[in-house]
């Protein structure tokens, strides 16, 4: 019963989370439960992937979205986030499908349906820190350069 109960808990509001940033998005926000979506195609998945197999047995996960690679610096933000954060963040792409790939170093995965776009509400370039619990510790419209190194700092201080 606990484990059923669990997707009911929410920490909007709580200093655990960020603050979400100014935006119209609706959808999920910090401190709520990342929701589950389907049809996720990666490069050497044989079969169709969910959000939470992405997510199984990883610590922090920056998830960043775009309909378009020209959204957002997806590497450069990968990249100091794994630094902000001494090496405690995977990153990886999620594209909405038929955007072209840039060649990213990233795991690049496809949004086969737009299951995740719909469920999430991500439009152009999102940003998504995920926390190891399942639940979103911030959500940043692209560019999110500041807003993602404040998060950091404030997940990740010493």
């Amino acid at each position: 019963m606990l484990r059923q109960a669990q997707p009911l808990v929410g920490y909007r509001g709580s200093p655990i989370v960020g603050r979400p940033e100014p935006s119209d998005a609706s959808g999920p926000q910090p401190g709520d439960r990342a929701p589950d979506c389907g049809d996720l195609g990666g490069d050497i998945a044989a079969y169709p992937l969910r959000l939470y197999d992405l997510l199984r047995d990883r610590g922090h996960v920056l998830l960043l979205y775009g309909d378009d690679p020209a959204a957002g610096d997806f590497a450069g933000l990968a990249a100091a986030a794994r630094e902000l954060s001494q090496d405690r963040v995977e990153a990886c792409l999620l594209l909405a499908e038929g955007a072209p790939d840039d060649g990213t170093p990233l795991p690049v995965y496809r949004d086969g349906r737009g299951e995740f776009a719909r469920i999430y509400e991500a439009r152009g370039g999102t940003a998504f820190l995920i926390r190891p619990d399942g639940y979103l510790s911030a959500r940043l419209p692209l560019p999110a350069g500041r807003a993602l190194a404040a998060q950091l700092a404030a997940v990740f201080q010493n």
